[in-house]
């Protein structure tokens, strides 16, 4: 693909409606409204951008009662690796990562842990090594009463899935260069530079589009879905495309509003005449003429490449805008109802007392 233009785009953003703009409706309403039960009316009291905090600040602190149990992880990890090396003779140097949405903290209360173990670019004569390495890690793993539900994927996705301390893993071995890492550093450093409210608003977004199917849950096939990652992008190129409206809207209203805003603005954007670099000041280009990728999300680390391919077809994108949509009318109908529903899927993490499954690991 040619490097993208320079110049500033040609059109205008699709405008962006505030939060008392009439909600988007998708068909006629039902002839009989269900009985509010008397949780509901007790919610609609509360203003919607007070219950949208109260789920950011249950996240935070979901967040906080886990990461003892990912930094566990990887210290497992890193000592099992190195013994791993030491028994079988390898003199290569290791690096263990992790990546994914919980290195740059947009994880969820059931997000997996990626993990990685990167070794050098193979010599002439030793490829293989990385499968090698990822087998006997697998026989270990199995053979460890600390780790459940271990799994083979060795063949299809170079993976090893297993539970540590309450969590569910992906651990991966790679030699040279391994693009979902790079991928990962290149969304960590974005965010860092961005301000906190882009963060939240990322994670919100991936969290409605796991709730309403415009983005993979990680449960069964992807099919034609964007993964994670690639809303976080979206969500970064949505707020440098909107400049100063954005940076206003953050300052005036909270995450509730903004999540509207972004909904709103995928919902209508014209994917199919656009392309979108997601970590340029201007990250969004009106086609000079007609690709055959309906949806075009370029991969920041490998140009040229189109991160959003398994969106392949005018029908999987009418899929996605339709979830979007719906995500939307739900938002902005019944937005108590929205954020209580948000929560209670996050139920059976609430019980889990991860330090005391780190201690009982650890012994």
């Amino acid at each position: 693909r040619p490097a993208p233009p320079v110049a500033t785009p040609s059109w205008e953003p699709p405008s962006i409606l505030p939060y008392s703009a009439p909600p988007l409706l998708l068909g006629p309403a039902p002839a009989t409204q269900p009985t509010a039960s008397h949780r509901d009316v007790q919610a609609a009291t509360k203003d919607p951008s007070q219950c949208c905090e109260e789920y950011e600040a249950y996240l935070q602190s979901m967040r906080e009662l886990q990461s003892p149990a990912t930094q566990a992880i990887v210290d497992y990890l890193r000592l099992e690796i190195a013994s791993a090396v030491n028994d079988w003779q390898v003199a290569a140097p290791i690096d263990v990562q992790v990546f994914g949405s919980r290195s740059y903290e947009v994880e969820l209360p059931g997000s997996d842990l990626d993990v990685v173990c990167l070794l050098p670019e193979p010599e002439s004569g030793s490829h293989g090594l990385d499968q090698y390495l990822l087998r006997g890690m697998f026989q270990r793993l199995r053979s460890d009463p600390r780790c459940s539900a271990v799994e083979d994927k060795i063949e299809g996705v170079t993976t090893v899935t297993f539970h540590f301390a309450g969590l569910p893993i992906d651990f991966s071995v790679c030699c040279g260069g391994h693009p979902p890492s790079q991928i990962t550093n290149r969304v960590a450093k974005e965010l860092r530079r961005l301000p906190g409210a882009v963060r939240s608003l990322a994670r919100l977004t991936v969290d409605t589009g796991k709730r309403f199917g415009f983005c993979w849950k990680k449960k069964g096939p992807i099919g034609k879905q964007l993964k994670g990652v690639h809303w976080v992008m979206l969500v970064v190129a949505w707020w440098r495309h909107c400049g100063a409206e954005a940076r206003a809207a953050s300052r005036e209203v909270g995450s509730h509003e903004l999540l509207e805003m972004v909904l709103r603005f995928y919902a209508d954007f014209d994917f199919e005449a656009s392309s979108i670099y997601p970590f340029l000041a201007a990250p969004m280009f009106r086609r000079e003429y007609p690709w055959p990728e309906p949806l075009w999300l370029e991969d920041p680390v490998r140009r040229g490449r189109n991160l959003a391919w398994r969106i392949d077809t005018p029908e999987a994108l009418q899929r996605m805008r339709a979830a979007l949509r719906q995500a939307l009318q739900s938002l902005t109908t019944r937005p108590h109802v929205f954020w209580r529903e948000a929560r209670e899927r996050w139920s059976e993490f609430e019980d889990r007392s991860y330090s005391a499954e780190v201690a009982m690991s650890a012994e």
